[in-house]
């Protein structure tokens, strides 16, 4: 079945070496999964591959990914957190809640740079 997530991604963007300027990301991921939670997990994967893929905000020092939403193959939203309820998780590693029920995901430039040359 098909899922539609939403990502907020909060990092940088950089036009040349030694310049990095604050950049706000909406996009929107299609995702196959057979069941609710398995289409949480891969967007919540997917949210971890972006935080580990986009540079820092130069504001904070953080790429944080936000899942705004989660829809199922009919478009209407999934209530992440009851999902996760359902079948015993709280949350999931390297995610916090938002104010918002939202599941969130940071990476710090210090993370960033020592997973360069490492294997992922």
């Amino acid at each position: 079945m098909e899922y539609c997530a939403t990502f907020g991604i909060d990092g940088g963007v950089s036009p040349g070496f030694g310049v990095k300027y604050p950049m706000y990301e909406k996009r929107e991921e299609v995702l196959t999964a057979d069941t609710h939670f398995k289409a949480v997990v891969a967007a919540a994967t997917q949210a971890r591959q972006f935080s580990l893929d986009y540079l820092s905000n130069p504001h904070n020092d953080l790429t944080t990914v936000t899942l705004l939403e989660l829809c199922d193959h009919t478009r209407n939203p999934i209530d992440v957190k009851k999902v996760l309820k359902d079948v015993g998780y709280k949350s999931i590693q390297r995610f916090e809640w938002d104010d918002e029920n939202r599941l969130v995901t940071r990476c710090s430039q210090l993370e960033h740079l020592l997973l360069i040359g490492m294997p992922r």
